[in-house]
């Protein structure tokens, strides 16, 4: 049996798996889950950084660092929105396949049970589809 230290959930085929690295020197945290899954899967699929800078718009007001894989995945999700909104037809598969080919390997050449398939990045999505940001998050 591989030694992993994935949850049940985070094992599934059926979930995009998200690992964490510091945002700075994009290592992985020591706290980030691995893989391989228990019949042999590279897990995690992608990684997003752990540490994201937040505001308080309640007095007092400021700024801090939310930090932890809970900071990964939420920035993961966001990418598959804008996916999603450019492309609404894809299916889970697809998205989790698209963002597989478009992240910046970061561990050794190719998918492995540490980084996955690296750094989750958008690109341009298939079809010719642009994708743009709103100004606040420029």
């Amino acid at each position: 049996e591989p030694a992993t230290s994935l949850s049940n959930y985070a094992d599934s085929q059926h979930v995009l798996t998200v690992g964490g690295v510091r945002w700075d020197t994009l290592q992985i945290e020591a706290y980030s889950s691995r893989g391989p899954t228990l019949d042999s899967r590279v897990k995690p699929d992608v990684v997003g950084p752990t540490c994201v800078p937040v505001s308080v718009v309640i007095p007092p007001l400021t700024d801090t660092t939310f930090c932890g894989t809970s900071a990964a995945a939420p920035f993961v999700s966001g990418a598959v929105a804008l996916l999603r909104q450019a492309r609404p037809e894809l299916t889970p598969a697809q998205v989790r396949d698209y963002l597989r080919s478009q992240a910046r390997d970061l561990g050794p050449v190719g998918p492995e049970s540490v980084y996955g398939w690296g750094l989750a990045q958008l690109g341009q999505p298939p079809g010719g589809y642009r994708l743009y940001l709103p100004a606040v998050l420029r």
